[in-house]
């Protein structure tokens, strides 16, 4: 049955289809909801001010309060009266087991007073071509919103506000994410697919294979969906195909040598300067494979600077 009703909400008509419609759209719905529960908060926050009514005239009364009973002439939480005496905004004096606030200084303060401004906002002050947005961000380095945001927490990367938006300086996002768009060589890896196809494997069996082998993995940065590709060295020891003796997880100087192009004279300059872990094995020592490639792609772009003597 199709009823014509008024909206409690917004007051316009419309067709109800049933007797407890009430509103006209989600949206009132969603909208009379909110404010039923702010005006309940309202309610809530007004009998507990009543509570206290008689509280606020007798601390105002004393001499020499608490950082409770200061908190509670102010108006503020005792978290945020300490961040007040932390920052020395506050004057008060510290006993063992017991911090002293004196009512007239709190007086004083605000009797000295400096004049009110307003603060600034951190606004973007730099061209947009200078700053990237969260949105670039992902679409350039092909990553989740979680992870551009966790990244710029980490590094420190400041947030710059235009209005509602965000955005983070370009030069900061080269420098912080440029490991994320490291080059590789593609003959290096397998996808998933090649995998499959090599070793007459199932999708299922391939996914189970390189977790329990914890086979190391990276994006394929040439599509768009995430796609990973896996170590061809690592999959082809575990199947048994490296019979030279070959280490999937270290390298000898000489394989260093002939994959760089090195001499041995370059190759322990770049050990020494980046300080290297180096490992023993036998009578040998042993370079991580993934520590010394990125070294190596970091030093050929620039990006590695000589620690410190």
């Amino acid at each position: 049955m199709d009823i014509e009703k008024k909206c409690q909400w917004c007051g316009k008509t419309f067709i109800a289809h049933s007797f407890n419609a009430r509103f006209c759209s989600k949206q009132c719905i969603d909208t009379a909801y909110k404010h039923k529960e702010r005006m309940k908060k309202m309610k809530e926050y007004e009998v507990e001010l009543l509570k206290n009514s008689d509280y606020i005239p007798m601390v105002s009364k004393k001499n020499f309060l608490t950082p409770t009973e200061a908190a509670k002439l102010l108006g503020v939480g005792r978290s945020t009266f300490y961040r007040y005496l932390s920052s020395n905004a506050i004057k008060s004096r510290q006993f063992r087991g017991k911090t002293i606030i004196r009512r007239t200084d709190l007086e004083k303060m605000f009797d000295e007073a400096p004049q009110y401004t307003k603060r600034k906002n951190n606004k973007a002050n730099k061209p947009q071509s200078e700053l990237y947005s969260t949105q670039d961000i992902m679409k350039k380095y092909n990553i989740g919103k979680k992870a551009v945001i966790g990244r710029c927490n980490r590094y420190d990367i400041p947030k710059i506000y235009e209005g509602r938006n965000v955005f983070y300086s370009r030069e900061l996002i080269h420098k912080y994410f440029a490991d994320l768009k490291a080059e590789y060589n593609r003959e290096d890896w397998y996808s998933v697919e090649e995998i499959m196809e090599k070793f007459n494997m199932s999708y299922t069996a391939v996914i189970s294979f390189v977790m329990r082998h914890s086979i190391p993995r990276i994006k394929d940065h040439e599509k768009q969906r995430y796609s990973p590709l896996y170590s061809k060295m690592h999959v082809d020891s575990k199947k048994g195909l490296l019979g030279d003796g070959t280490d999937p997880d270290l390298y000898t100087q000489d394989e260093i040598k002939e994959k760089y192009n090195l001499t041995k004279d370059q190759l322990s300059y770049i050990l020494k300067t980046y300080h290297v872990e180096r490992i023993k094995v036998g009578k040998l020592s042993k370079i991580p494979r993934k520590i010394f490639d990125d070294v190596m792609f970091k030093h050929r772009n620039g990006k590695v600077l000589k620690p410190e003597q």
